[in-house]
């Protein structure tokens, strides 16, 4: 029971720190390219002309959104978040690799864990004239990457890592380990909506 708790617990802590640091990812990347009035919260980063930018692209398009700021760099931006998140993902599994402690594999679970509510938004908006201003919307946007793309991507991520490290947990444990660490991250999650907005809104 102890070490389910330990797992459970692994993941709750993993949650905040991936949503974080994916969010500080954007910040970085916003800040080499240039941009002012940068703001950090609890699940998101904004610069300045963000809320421009996008509403001219919603009226314009691409072009009139080019008006307010260069889309490669709002592309920049938009991909810094995802690279973090991914270098997590690939850092967890060779941590796995070598001693599937719970950390790791929480960490790679959990910093995964957003392509979720990405797949489901995709899902729900997909055939309609819609943007859904995930970060794979914005990039699809100034890129021109099909969305479809991205989002299968992060799918990928999230079931060939999840499989790959879980693998590496001994079969007597891989059980109860894999569900005490999603009771985590969906715990964390929760505990995470709850305080995030009061720590940084």
């Amino acid at each position: 029971m102890s070490r389910a708790v330990g797992w459970c617990v692994a993941a709750i802590t993993a949650v905040p720190v991936t949503v974080l640091a994916h969010e500080c990812g954007h910040l970085i990347f916003a800040a080499a390219c240039g941009f002012q009035g940068l703001e950090l919260h609890y699940a998101s980063m904004t610069f300045a002309l963000e809320q421009a930018f996008w509403s001219a692209y919603r009226t314009g398009g691409l072009d009139a959104a080019g008006a307010i700021a260069p889309p490669w760099k709002v592309a920049v931006s938009a991909a810094g978040g995802l690279l973090v998140t991914y270098g997590m993902v690939v850092l967890g599994m060779i941590v796995a690799a070598r001693t599937p402690r719970p950390l790791a594999v929480a960490g790679t679970v959990a910093a995964n864990s957003r392509s979720v509510p990405v797949v489901l938004s995709a899902v729900a908006t997909w055939g309609r004239v819609a943007f859904r201003g995930t970060d794979e919307a914005q990039l699809a946007a100034t890129t021109g990457v099909p969305e479809s793309l991205l989002v299968l991507l992060g799918v990928a991520s999230l079931i060939g890592s999840t499989w790959w490290v879980f693998a590496l947990v001994p079969r007597r444990e891989r059980a109860w380990s894999l569900f005490a660490t999603f009771a985590g991250v969906a715990a964390g999650v929760a505990a995470y909506l709850v305080a995030g907005p009061r720590l940084l809104p």
